[in-house]
């Protein structure tokens, strides 16, 4: 029986009484802390063994402090597959096609127009699932700001965090090859707007929320 992976993010939350996943506050702080000038953080892969042997624990015990020992790429592997994992994704699947459109380079609409569209569509996003995407995206700003360290730049994040952030309801193939560059963009434009998104959309406690403790 799953007990955080493949769950419903509110369900974890709800089991946990939190507004972030332990997990995810301990992964963010343990990469922040000494992961955030590993060249290729979050792109290069954890040793699968250790992944997986990580991802049982936390089945085990969701609350589980994470190992000290454990590889970071491991501790962000596992962080991205939680969030690929989770049945509805952080942006849900009903708001898709909006936040896709609304950021067509094609469309012709203009970049003020552009950036109220996709400010009110955030406002469609649950608020459970915005509180944990305004971490990540503090968090990633923080990785992306020592890009000629770590050689993970903010164009480099959307690409990994696109699918990690979206996903279409039924996935084909030629979708899912279609649709990529669309998720990047999208993963880049909350990234650059981080700061009129947490105005518009205050999470005053956001530091807070991450120092969870088992």
């Amino acid at each position: 029986i799953p007990r955080l992976y493949r769950l419903p993010l509110e369900e974890v939350l709800q089991r946990e009484g939190r507004r972030v996943p332990c997990f995810v506050g301990q992964a963010i702080r343990m990469i922040e802390e000494r992961g955030l000038r590993e060249e290729g953080i979050y792109r290069i892969a954890g040793l699968t063994t250790e992944i997986q042997s990580l991802i049982g624990n936390l089945e085990e015990n969701p609350l589980a402090e994470i190992p000290p020992t454990t590889g970071i790429h491991a501790v962000s592997g596992a962080l991205k597959r939680f969030l690929r994992d989770l049945p509805v994704p952080l942006l849900p699947f009903d708001l898709y096609d909006d936040f896709l459109d609304a950021n067509d380079p094609d469309s012709g609409i203009d970049p003020a127009a552009r950036d109220a569209r996709l400010m009110a569509l955030m406002g469609q996003v649950p608020l459970s699932h915005r509180d944990l995407i305004m971490a990540l995206i503090a968090h990633l700003n923080k990785v992306a700001a020592l890009s000629a360290v770590n050689k993970m730049s903010t164009a480099n994040v959307a690409v990994i965090f696109g699918p990690c952030f979206m996903r279409s309801r039924e996935p084909k193939a030629s979708s899912l090859l279609f649709d990529a560059p669309g998720q990047v963009r999208v993963v880049a434009w909350l990234l650059a707007n981080e700061k009129p998104l947490q105005t518009a959309y205050p999470v005053p406690d956001l530091e807070e929320l991450l120092q969870v403790t088992p």
